[in-house]
């Protein structure tokens, strides 16, 4: 039988719903039933009662680009496990990618994902729908069944849909089913990702991509979208000139949502080094000017959501010379202080919250927020507790991890989700 149970002493803090003080909630069954504010929570009639110690409570955090490793690379990461690692990190509810092996092209796979994550301690998983069979970019997947299933979107993962009438199809396809489409991804054609063109990549003899693949990626999918009507996000925009089409594109009234992702908001190509792999992603990490206008992009709501891009690669496909590393790097745990210290770039407190909140449940139709009748999913953290970033502190199996050492904020105390408690920390 359900319990009520009363959080209180808490700052909640949620920009959507003009949250930003003291107060406390009470959950019952998997629902939020009663929002507080000041001490009149006390008086609440509850079964149990938390004390959160003048910590934040914020909407469960939503991650909508993770790379899974099941099926397909189970050695590297079981759906759980990711499951587990996300609830650490504060995040309640992940959107994969279908880009895994064989990729989520088919109803039983989208269930699959659900149906793995289900009975352990950890985040909701949920999944985008393959745009083509095996993202493969040639012939159309069974868009209408994989919405039926559940997907709650559509990508064809990190590679494009290359036939202009392929693509042109998909999206008239996809705009009948009322779901989001993920675009943008750059073409192959420009090389092997992992370094961005130019001085840099000529300096240590990598065959480089240049910013100029992004953003013909994204002004070609731009007028697609235009042709459509599709309703399109592109997720993953990490250059200044893409930034720049994004911005014209919202100016025009064209029907679309951004986002970038952590490391593009917070590390430079310099990262590289003396070619090291950790560092090799794709998109691949870019210059300064560029980490600036994706975070200015952030700061003026030009990029909608913010990700942390996670994706576990082995020891023995990352240390191995440059161009035979697989891109990639892990993230759910260190997202969330990540995520706050770009408050000290000048991306407000408020913005970053929603990019991380509101902003993907917007973009992919799923409920969130601290108000009565809402799924109880919940974070509860230290915003301002110290912390250095640490490869030994990390659960996952997989080390590829660019911030050893570095110096953040920002401690998760408590992750909820639907209204069960799935981490606490020690």
């Amino acid at each position: 039988m359900s319990k009520r149970t009363l959080i209180r002493n808490v700052h909640l803090f949620d920009p959507a719903n003009g949250h930003d003080g003291p107060g406390g909630v009470v959950l019952y069954g998997d629902r939020i039933v009663a929002v507080f504010g000041g001490d009149s929570a006390i008086a609440a009639d509850a079964d149990v009662v938390i004390d959160g110690q003048g910590a934040t409570l914020l909407p469960g955090l939503i991650d909508s680009r993770v790379h899974l490793s099941e099926p397909g690379l189970e050695y590297r990461e079981t759906v759980g496990e990711t499951a587990r690692l996300a609830a650490r990190g504060g995040i309640s509810t992940v959107i994969a990618q279908p880009s895994t092996a064989p990729a989520i092209d088919r109803p039983q796979a989208v269930y699959a994902v659900s149906h793995r994550s289900q009975g352990g301690k950890g985040a909701r998983m949920q999944t985008l729908g393959a745009l083509t069979v095996g993202c493969e970019g040639k012939e159309l997947a069974e868009l209408g069944l994989l919405a039926e299933a559940g997907a709650l979107g559509f990508s064809n993962g990190t590679a494009p849909v290359g036939p202009l009438d392929t693509i042109s199809r998909a999206l008239n396809y996809a705009r009948s089913t009322g779901l989001t489409v993920c675009l943008g991804q750059m073409d192959a054609v420009w090389g092997e990702p992992g370094v961005i063109g130019g001085e840099l990549a000529a300096r240590m003899g990598l065959g480089g991509i240049p910013a100029l693949a992004e953003v013909m990626s994204i002004e070609r999918d731009l007028r697609l979208v235009e042709m459509t009507g599709v309703q399109a996000h592109f997720d993953m925009v990490t250059s200044a000139e893409g930034v720049n089409a994004i911005r014209d594109a919202k100016a025009r009234g064209l029907p679309i949502t951004a986002g970038t992702g952590i490391a593009h908001a917070t590390l430079t190509d310099i990262a590289i080094g003396d070619y090291r792999t950790h560092a090799k992603l794709h998109p691949p990490l870019r210059p300064d000017r560029d980490r600036l206008a994706v975070v200015q992009g952030l700061a003026d709501g030009t990029l909608d959501t913010l990700v942390s891009d996670h994706r576990p690669i082995d020891t023995d496909h990352k240390r191995v010379p440059f161009e035979q590393a697989e891109p990639g790097m892990v993230g759910l745990e260190t997202f969330f202080s990540l995520a706050l210290s770009l408050e000290d770039r000048g991306v407000s407190k408020a913005r970053l919250i929603s990019a991380l909140t509101s902003a993907p449940a917007r973009v992919f139709a799923l409920e969130s927020g601290i108000r009565p009748n809402a799924p109880a999913d919940l974070t509860l953290a230290d915003l301002d507790r110290p912390r250095r970033l640490s490869e030994a502190r990390l659960h996952s199996r997989c080390r590829n991890f660019n911030y050893e050492g570095i110096p953040a904020r920002g401690v998760v105390l408590k992750t909820y989700v639907g209204g069960k408690l799935v981490f606490e920390r020690a």
